[in-house]
């Protein structure tokens, strides 16, 4: 039949053709409706990937790269302030991690967030995330006791591939300075638990603190810290450490020798307007990170004082001047350490910490006495071992010598070590056998101020504990001092300035150092 209506093949290709043109044509009719149909259908929204990136980078524009326009929710422990946090739209949330009634008999092994005394609230954990986890705001989690760390742990990881805002974990996991209580999140318990994973979280670690009575964190708290991260495998993930606004005084130097070590930044905090926060403490610090490198959690009060002040370096007192003038010029020396494998040699921006003989700081230009020198600085003692309470660390500067391959330079040295003790003596100076010594007082903070003059042959080394800041140089208060006229056989001059710790119990941090 078909055969016979076409009864050639050009006629049957034809009308096969026909044929198969309205089939597509009808399909893609289908096929057109039934798109237009489910795009009027409510659309799930895409899953989002785990953020990796900081806060700056999150929120792109919007902070102009500047910590100071990241605003906080502090201490969003219930379903009320979590919404009126969302409806304010600030950057960042912080909140409280415990266990429902945790210390008591009927503690639950549920994650709430609440902060002690409160041991109850209408927000878990679980609801936290659910509420936020796709919102517009930086989360940061709280963790008051290690109780519930890895509970929390696990339900913050099963929501993992669905987190599109950055995600902080913070802890005080090391005892603050002065009368600061232990750490209830102990450091390595911590840290452990999260050095396997986690890596789109900022690790947020902290001092315990005491903002009634507050004291300047010391080289030691940092240096503990440093010694944590090093130890603990994290020291390339992201980290900020919390600090006390109260107690940034006479600390700025030594928090920011610790965050160039590491992809950190400083969130400065402060619990309540009780805390008395120096405003033009706020202001030199701003001036020594860069603006993307530090956060504000401040009470309202004083964030307002500071923002109108923030960029007015005029503020900066007497004493933050005088740390500048004398703060240690690391491109005028030569940073030396025998051994290329060895730690012996942390330096900073301005500060430079010297730990046994194979480290050494040498001037970059020889020197002469042919007019006056006066050699002006501070150097901190600590001790490597944190256990460790008789140990012995000793600044030594060497003048009218040379340095040596074996770590033994030549010449005068004048020291000072961790107990006070000073000594002018002569090393590897043919026919010298000089050696006097005294004894400056021992310092309760191990930091002391010490003067070296030379004019010609005659030296005059003088030290002292400070009576007020020790990182801030000032006149000696009540100094003892060396005096002596050398023979000037066996002397050079011109010669190098080198410096050195005689001793490789402790470190020696030279923070402050000015020759005119």
């Amino acid at each position: 039949m078909f055969s016979k209506r076409y009864p050639t093949m050009k006629h049957r290709i034809a009308v096969y053709f026909r044929k198969c043109n309205l089939k597509i044509t009808l399909s893609l009719v289908v096929i057109f409706f039934l798109y237009k149909w489910m795009n009027k259908l409510p659309r799930m929204p895409d899953a989002p990937v785990v953020s990796e990136v900081d806060a700056m980078d999150f929120f792109d524009n919007k902070l102009k790269g500047d910590g100071l326009n990241f605003t906080w929710a502090h201490a969003t422990n219930s379903l009320e302030q979590l919404h009126n946090a969302q409806k304010a739209k600030v950057y960042g949330i912080e909140a409280d991690v415990i266990f429902k009634n945790e210390g008591t008999s009927y503690q639950e092994q549920l994650p709430i967030m609440a902060h002690p005394p409160k041991l109850r609230s209408d927000l878990t954990l679980q609801m936290f995330l659910h509420e936020t986890i796709l919102g517009e705001s930086l989360i940061k989690l709280d963790f008051k006791t290690l109780l519930s760390v890895g509970l929390s742990l696990q339900i913050i990881n099963e929501v993992a591939d669905n987190i599109k805002v950055p995600v902080w974990l913070n802890a005080d996991i090391l005892q603050g300075p002065g009368d600061a209580p232990p750490p209830s999140t102990p450091a390595s318990s911590f840290i452990n638990k999260l050095s396997s994973g986690f890596h789109f979280c900022t690790i947020s670690l902290g001092w315990t603190t005491n903002t009634r009575h507050p004291v300047p964190y010391t080289w030691s708290n940092v240096y503990e810290m440093y010694t944590t991260i090093m130890s603990t495998g994290i020291s390339k993930r992201k980290l900020t450490f919390p600090v006390a606004a109260a107690m940034l005084k006479n600390s700025i130097i030594q928090l920011k020798w610790l965050c160039e070590h590491f992809d950190s930044t400083l969130t400065v905090w402060q619990s309540s307007e009780d805390d008395h926060v120096d405003i033009s403490e706020l202001v030199y610090l701003r001036s020594k990170f860069p603006k993307d490198k530090i956060y504000y959690d401040l009470m309202p009060i004083t964030m307002e004082k500071f923002r109108h002040v923030a960029n007015n370096f005029d503020m900066l007192t007497q004493a933050h001047r005088t740390r500048e003038e004398y703060s240690v010029d690391t491109t005028k020396w030569v940073l030396k350490v025998s051994n290329l494998h060895s730690s012996d040699l942390k330096v900073g921006e301005d500060v430079v910490w010297l730990s046994g003989p194979e480290a050494q700081l040498k001037s970059f230009r020889r020197v002469t006495t042919s007019k006056h020198m006066l050699i002006r600085g501070a150097v901190s003692f600590i001790a490597k071992n944190f256990a460790e309470q008789s140990y012995k660390s000793s600044l030594q500067i060497f003048v009218f010598g040379e340095d040596h391959l074996d770590n033994h330079p030549s010449g005068i040295r004048c020291s000072i070590d961790n107990s006070g003790r000073m000594i002018i003596a002569s090393d590897h100076v043919e026919g010298s056998s000089l050696y006097l010594d005294k004894d400056a007082g021992a310092s309760r903070s191990s930091c002391y101020h010490f003067e070296l003059r030379i004019s010609g042959y005659t030296v005059e080394f003088s030290a002292s504990a400070p009576k007020f800041d020790c990182n801030v140089m000032q006149e000696l208060h009540r100094p003892q001092s060396i005096k002596t006229e050398l023979d000037s056989k066996g002397l050079l001059d011109p010669f190098y300035l080198i410096m050195r710790n005689g001793r490789s119990e402790g470190y020696a941090i030279l923070e402050q150092l000015k020759i005119t």
